[in-house]
């Protein structure tokens, strides 16, 4: 078992392309820790995470499309 205390936070940046950003740390963002950030634009429905795991950082655009089914 780890001393680990998981944060999630949930913001409204100050950024034209980004509407909400969600961080997920596995510890205190000041002490040595991972993370996930998720920028969210949801004008255009897409998103860019940044994944920083045993110390690689992994950049992912992603784009969600809506579908329908008749």
């Amino acid at each position: 078992m780890t001393d680990e205390k998981p944060i999630i936070k949930a913001t409204t940046p100050n950024s034209k392309k980004y509407d909400t950003k969600i961080d997920i740390y596995t510890d205190d963002p000041r002490e040595k820790h991972e993370s996930i950030h998720i920028a969210i634009n949801s004008d255009d429905k897409s998103a860019h995470i940044i994944d920083t795991t045993n110390g690689d950082t992994e950049h992912t655009d992603i784009k969600c499309y809506l579908t329908t089914h008749v």
